[in-house]
Formats: structure tokens, C-alpha cells, sequence
């Protein structure tokens, strides 16, 4: 054994193994599964350069801190900035994956945000806050290995009081969806255009720059739409707006949303001063049918005509499209158009300073028996500015009745001639029908046809010679006490009963034969049986 070698052999194993002791100290310390961890300076920054992917959440805050630079990061769960009063610039330029949040918060000195790989910007929410230097971020534009262009949101969208100028940066994943939009008090703010964004949960944009273009060309659906400071929009394919949908306080003296067709929540136009071109052709429903579709469009003073053709989408009971809540339209409007509009659930009121503006159609509207109980909350009127009289042109002013008295006179006279026609039409039919029952009805044979002699008839009988006739002498005698009525056969009192006449046994007439014969019996004959006397009626 060689001096200083004697134990080497065997000691190796364990000399590597304590060797190895504070290199596995230190990844301890820099374990990239930390729930956070927080970073105030660029070595601590550094230390994390191993992990490619870092669970948790990155929190850079830094009293002193000005550039910071995270290098080897791929994929952070979340990645928060804030209360960094003098950092200027913070890039990562492998990073292209932010699994939940990217937020930026109150760093004011922020000018440089560069993010060059950057595929995945949020999956929940990209909100960044009160950074008014940050004028123009460097993010990737390229397609990622899943086809998807660009920095991509999936959640919601935050930006407020950046020094952002052109927000053409992001893009909406697979689906080209996104939950919130908000993009308010960007002072310079010039364009917006989310030209991906085909639905969101909201939109909400509002205090921007003073010439602010919003552009949402793949927009269809949202579930509440809010668009405030603007001066030129397009929604070119927008259909539905499941919410609310407000324009207020725009520059834009154009609005067109040509594929709008309606709205489960209320519409507000309101404030837009420039506004004089309105147009929603497709627009059918106002409302969800809770009486909370309300549509209100006010203080417009450039807006002169209201055309909203389609709404009502219907022209009888039962079809759709309404106005499910309050409708109320004020302003200096020449004409409102409203043809389909046949029911409103609550109130239903136009107020316009042109003194001739025509309220026919609306009052019209407004005694519609599906509109019967609202009538009490329905108004129009044409004011002149300094006037307190109504001067627009009703199709009515009486109560009660939309025609004039002279019309209502004309339709009072013919329907009572119409009803007095029918009473003299029914009786004529009825007389009618009563006369060809009785011509259609079977004639009955007289006891005078039969050949049975009654007190007061006298017959005509023919002479044997049949050279005359001579009526038989009236009976007039009554039957004695015992006699009884001779028993009549009708067929030999003429050699055969009268022509047409049927057989006894089944007319009226020989059964009344029986009961005055009857009547003759309790006068004067007796119960004894047929006599063959030569009283009675037999004796002719």
C-alpha cells in the first residue's frame, strides 16, 4: 500500500457522497415546487434559472429593485409583479407558458416588458393595473406547436391605467373565447382590436383615449356588452347579447350592429351626443320575459329617426319578440318606426322636442287588448323646447275610443240596420220552414168523409136514379132510456169507405167516432148491448 493511498480505495464512495452534500443543500433551498416564493433581487431571481418548470407562484416586490430578468423559466403556475416603485424593465425570455394568472400591479416606472416566447399568457386572468409607462410589450407573435398565434388569453382580460397605446397583442386560444373583457382608463389608448374574440362573458370598455376605434370583427355573442368613450366601433357579425348592452357617453356619430337580433337583458343608448345614425335592422326582442328587458334611448340630440323595423318580430298574438320591461325613447326625434312592435310588458313612453311628430301608431299600439292592462302606463307626446303643450298628432284624442264621433256614429246605424236584417232574415226562413212541414204532413179524413153522420152536418147523398142529390135531413134526436147506438159498419153506408181514406182501425178520426159515440151512450142508451132500433145515428 502506497503512503496517502491506504484507504482510497474504500473511502471513495463515501467521499463522493459527502461531496455531493452541498450541492443537494442548495437545491433544497431552490426547490422549484415551492407553493411561492418571493424575489427582491436579481440573485434570487437567478437561483431559480435551473427550473424549467416552477409550480406555485413567482412574486417579484422590491423596494430597490429597477431591471430583473428571469432566465431558464418555462412555465410558472402564476406570475405576479407589484409594489416595485423603481423597476423599469422585466423580461423572460424562455418563458411561454403561465398556467393561471399574470397580474401587474402599481409599478409605475415600468416601460419594458418584454415576453418574446410567451404562447400561453393566462389561462385565468392577465390583469395589469396602474402601470401608465408601459407604452408598447414585446410578446410573441408567431404560431405556438398548436397552431395558435401570438400571446393567447383563455380567462379574463384586465387592462386599467396603462400607457398602453395599441392593444393588437393578444389573442383568444382554440376556441376564441374569453370570460371578462375590461379595458378602462388607458389614456392613451388609441385602437383596441381583439380581431380573434368571438365570445366572452363581458365586455366592458370604457375612458380611454379621446379617438378611441374598437374593432371586434369575430365578435357574435357576449352576456353583457358595455361600450363608453368610443368614436368609432364595428360589430359587424354580433348577434346576441345575453345581458345588458349599453352604449353610453360615445363620440361615434354612427352605430350599425347589422346582425343584432337581440337582447335578454336592457339596452341603453344614452349621452352619445353625435350620434345621428342608429341602425339595428335585425333587432326583434328586448327582454327574457321576466319584465326585464327595459330599452331606453335618451339625450342623443343628434339622433332624428329611430328604426327598428323588426322589432316585435311579429304581427299577431303569440308570436315573438317583445319589449319585456319599460320602453322609453326621449329626445329631438322626427319619426320612431316600429311596425312589428305589437306587445310591451310594462310602461311604454316617447318624449321628443319635435312638435309634430305623429303618436298614431303608438296610441294604437297602446289599446291593443294584449297591451290593455299597460294602457295606464302609456304616453306620447311632441313638446316643443320652452312649450308645455302637446302638439304631435294623435290618431285620437276622446276617451275611450280611437275613432271619431262620426265614424263611431256611421258603425253604431249600420249595425243596428245589420241587426234588425237578421232578425226579419230569420223569421222569413222560420215561416218558410213551417208551411213545408205542413204541406209535407199526411191529411186526415173528416168524420164527414167516413160516412158518420154528427148533429148539425148535413151530407148530399146521391139518388138511386142519379138524377140529383138531396141532402139528408139533420139529426137531431137524442136515445132513449134503454136504447143503445146501433152498431156502425163504415163500409156499408156507402157501399165502401171514401176514396183515400185509410182503414178505420188506424185514423184519428174513427177513434173520435168511438168517443163521441160514447159521449151519445151516457146521454141516453144503456150498457145492455147494441140495439136494432131504428133511433140513433144508424137512422138515415
Amino acid at each position: 500500500m502506497k503512503p496517502g493511498y491506504s484507504n482510497l480505495g474504500t473511502a471513495a464512495p463515501w467521499l463522493l457522497w459527502l461531496a455531493a452534500v452541498p450541492t443537494w443543500t442548495v437545491a433544497a433551498e431552490i426547490s422549484c415546487t415551492q407553493q411561492s416564493r418571493t424575489i427582491t433581487t436579481q440573485a434570487e431571481a437567478d437561483a431559480l434559472s435551473s427550473c424549467v418548470n416552477v409550480t406555485g407562484t413567482i412574486i417579484v416586490e422590491s423596494q430597490s429593485l429597477t431591471q430583473l430578468t428571469l432566465n431558464g423559466i418555462e412555465r410558472v403556475d402564476n406570475l405576479q409583479i407589484s409594489s416595485s416603485p423603481l423597476l423599469v424593465d422585466v423580461s423572460a425570455p424562455a418563458l411561454y407558458w403561465i398556467n393561471h394568472n399574470f397580474t401587474i400591479s402599481d409599478v409605475r416606472l415600468l416601460s419594458n416588458l418584454s415576453l418574446p416566447s410567451l404562447s400561453t399568457a393566462a389561462v385565468d386572468t392577465l390583469s395589469w393595473i396602474n402601470v401608465p409607462n408601459l407604452v408598447q410589450p414585446v410578446l410573441r407573435k408567431e404560431a405556438d406547436q398548436y397552431g395558435n398565434v401570438g400571446a393567447n388569453i383563455y380567462g379574463d382580460l384586465i387592462i386599467s391605467s396603462s400607457g398602453i397605446q395599441d392593444l393588437d397583442f393578444f389573442n383568444f386560444g382554440t376556441f376564441n373565447q374569453a370570460q371578462n373583457v375590461r379595458i378602462v382608463s388607458n389614456k392613451d389608448l388609441r385602437t383596441i382590436n381583439l380581431t380573434t374574440l368571438e365570445e366572452a362573458q363581458s365586455i366592458h370598455i370604457a375612458s380611454n383615449g379621446p379617438n378611441m376605434i374598437v374593432d371586434l370583427p369575430a365578435l357574435s355573442r357576449a352576456n353583457s356588452l358595455s361600450l363608453e368613450g368610443v368614436s368609432v366601433v364595428s360589430v359587424p357579425r354580433l348577434t346576441k347579447v345575453d345581458g345588458n348592452f349599453v352604449l353610453s357617453g360615445n363620440s361615434f356619430e354612427r352605430f350599425a350592429a347589422p346582425a343584432f337580433n337581440g337582447v335578454a337583458g336592457d339596452i341603453h343608448i344614452e349621452d352619445n351626443e353625435l350620434l345621428s345614425d342608429l341602425s339595428l335592422p335585425m333587432l326583434t326582442e328586448v327582454g327574457g320575459g321576466l319584465s326585464n328587458g327595459s330599452f331606453t334611448v335618451a339625450n342623443n340630440p343628434g339622433l332624428k329617426s329611430l328604426n327598428l323595423e323588426r322589432l316585435g318580430g311579429g304581427t299577431e298574438v303569440g308570436a315573438s319578440g317583445a319589449i319585456d320591461g319599460n320602453a322609453s325613447f326621449s329626445g329631438n326625434f322626427e319619426t320612431v318606426y316600429m311596425p312589428r312592435l305589437i306587445d310591451y310588458t310594462a310602461g311604454f313612453h316617447i318624449a321628443t322636442t319635435h312638435a309634430d311628430f305623429n303618436c298614431t301608431p303608438f296610441d294604437r299600439l297602446s289599446y291593443s287588448p294584449i297591451n290593455k292592462g299597460s294602457r295606464k302606463l302609456y304616453s306620447c307626446s311632441g313638446i316643443a323646447l320652452g312649450s308645455t303643450t302637446d302638439t304631435a298628432i294623435h290618431y285620437s284624442q276622446s276617451k275611450g275610443s280611437l275613432l271619431p264621433k262620426g265614424a263611431m256614429a256611421i258603425i253604431i246605424i249600420i249595425g243596428a240596420v245589420a241587426g234588425l236584417g237578421a232578425v226579419a232574415y230569420a223569421y222569413r226562413c222560420f215561416h218558410r220552414r213551417r208551411i213545408a212541414q205542413r204541406q209535407l204532413a199526411p191529411t186526415q179524413p173528416s168524420l164527414a168523409d167516413m160516412g158518420v153522420m154528427l148533429p148539425g152536418i148535413r151530407v148530399p147523398r146521391q139518388h138511386e136514379d142519379g138524377d140529383g142529390i138531396e141532402m139528408l135531413p139533420e139529426y137531431s134526436r137524442h136515445g132513449k132510456p134503454g136504447e143503445v147506438p146501433p152498431k156502425y159498419d163504415d163500409n156499408a153506408i156507402y157501399g165502401g169507405p171514401p176514396p183515400g181514406a185509410p182503414p178505420p182501425a188506424v185514423t184519428k178520426s174513427f177513434f173520435t167516432n168511438l168517443v163521441r159515440l160514447s159521449n151519445w151512450s151516457r146521454r141516453g142508451g144503456s150498457n145492455d148491448g147494441p140495439g136494432t132500433g131504428t133511433s140513433g145515428p144508424s137512422a138515415v
